[in-house]
Order: C-alpha cells, then sequence, then structure tokens
C-alpha cells in the first residue's frame, strides 16, 4: 500500500515538473485586458484577483468545514471511550 501511494505521490511530481510549459498558457485577453486598464489607472486588475480569491475561498471553506466536522466527532468518540473506561467520576477530580 505504501509503495502504491509512493509512487502514484511520485508520478504527479514528475508530471506537475516535467509540464511547467502548461501552466503558463492563458488567455491573451484576460491578461492584457486588466494590465492595460491598470497602466491607465483603473482598477480592473484588482477586482479580477479579488474574484478569484473569492471563487478559490469557497472550496477551501466547504473542505475545511467537513474536515473539521469529521475531526470534531472522532475526538467525540474518543472522549467517550476514555470516559466510560475510566468511569464518570474519575475524569471530574
Amino acid at each position: 500500500m505504501k509503495a502504491l501511494v509512493f509512487s502514484t505521490v511520485l508520478m504527479l511530481a514528475i508530471i506537475m515538473f516535467l509540464q511547467t510549459d502548461l501552466f503558463a498558457q492563458g488567455c491573451v485577453q484576460c491578461r492584457m485586458g486588466p494590465s492595460s486598464n491598470l497602466e491607465g489607472g483603473g482598477n480592473v486588475a484588482r477586482g479580477i484577483n479579488s474574484g478569484i480569491l473569492y471563487l478559490i475561498l469557497i472550496p477551501y471553506l466547504l473542505i475545511m468545514s467537513i474536515v473539521g466536522y469529521v475531526f470534531r466527532k472522532q475526538l467525540s468518540e474518543r472522549w467517550n471511550i476514555i470516559k466510560n473506561h475510566f468511569g464518570h467520576k474519575a475524569i471530574q477530580n
């Protein structure tokens, strides 16, 4: 199992580092429009950057809330196991 995980991570790392040119591609209008507006004194580029950060924020919040829920559930279960093992009075003292 460890070998499978290691080989998968290694393969993904190799693919990511060898294909750097693909990550540099972008729409010319999306790149030139905000930059020319910013040079002219506008603030379109700042708005686009804020929009991108907003779009990135939502999935991270969803993932973190799911992870937090699972963590709290496991912590609660482990606390109940400890409480039942030692007895309720032993933990209060």
